[in-house]
């Protein structure tokens, strides 16, 4: 992926939390600001009957049962993040924040938690004119650090930001693992785990490797893989959970918590049709330091 363009992912994620707000009722995640994230393309077919069924429902069918994974893994850390702020913390770092609005929709946090968002600059100017082109005001308590971890050490871009390595700390991770080698998840991983204060604490999502997804799924996330690579971010690692569980602690977390699908979906979708819960293709992981 060229640093220096938008990711065309991140414009699909802001569309489908737009999507998820207006076909889920109630919706698991609320982001009012997602449809003014959206590129025009997607705004224009999110806006059309026939545009949306086209395109989502028919031309995306296969990969569409993945879905509901942004929305949850929004919900499921943030819900964990208001815990740790009730708790003290003061620092929240998103790693692959694209077109992320915590800080936005969180104006009451503003004197209460400092703001990390990292991503590549060609995806954060483009934030930044999305911003600007929908009067949406920055947040006084966010610091935007251009980042790729492929360049340049998380806490080296984080100090030069005004990270205080002494304070427990937040991270949220979503989106971007599978879009990483292995050996750049590893060194990011051993690097919040050595530089993080104790109690602070990681979420992040990742893909399951072929071999353990039911074949009723294999299909979607084949396709999935595919579709992102056309757009120029391919599928670079996948995990076996427990394979996963283990490089975290190898890395230094003190424990980790991978919860199974069943047990989201439990959380989360208890009163939603078959058709809209969880599919066994992601998981998330909460590691603590």
């Amino acid at each position: 992926m060229d640093a220096s363009k938008p990711s065309k992912t991140a414009d699909l994620v802001a569309a489908v939390r737009a999507r998820h707000l207006k076909i889920y009722n109630p919706p698991i995640f609320v982001d009012p600001f997602a449809i003014q994230f959206c590129g025009k393309g997607w705004r224009r077919i999110l806006g059309s009957k026939f545009l949306s069924w086209f395109v989502i429902d028919f031309m995306l069918r296969d990969i569409l049962p993945l879905a509901p994974w942004i929305a949850t893994r929004a919900r499921y850390c943030e819900d964990i993040v208001d815990s740790m702020i009730e708790q003290g913390v003061e620092q929240y770092v998103i790693i692959g924040a694209g077109y992320d609005s915590f800080a936005m929709r969180r104006t009451d946090l503003e004197n209460q938690l400092t703001v990390f968002e990292l991503d590549q600059p060609g995806t954060q100017n483009e934030k930044f004119r999305r911003m600007a082109e929908y009067s949406i005001p920055t947040p006084k308590n966010v610091r935007y650090v251009d980042s790729d971890l492929n360049e340049v050490p998380l806490f080296t871009a984080l100090k030069e930001n005004g990270f205080d390595t002494s304070k427990p700390t937040a991270f949220s991770w979503f989106g971007v693992t599978y879009y990483l080698p292995l050996e750049t998840i590893a060194q990011t991983l051993q690097s919040v785990a050595d530089n993080s204060a104790k109690g602070s604490a990681l979420f992040f999502d990742f893909r399951v490797v072929l071999d353990q997804v039911p074949s009723e799924w294999v299909v979607a996330h084949q396709k999935s893989a595919k579709f992102v690579a056309r757009r120029g971010e391919p599928i670079l690692t996948e995990f076996a959970p427990d394979e996963l569980s283990d490089l975290v602690l190898d890395c230094g977390f003190s424990s980790t918590d991978i919860p199974d699908t069943d047990t989201i979906n439990l959380q989360y979708f208890s009163k939603m049709p078959a058709s809209q819960k969880l599919t066994p293709t992601f998981r998330l992981c909460h590691a603590i330091c």
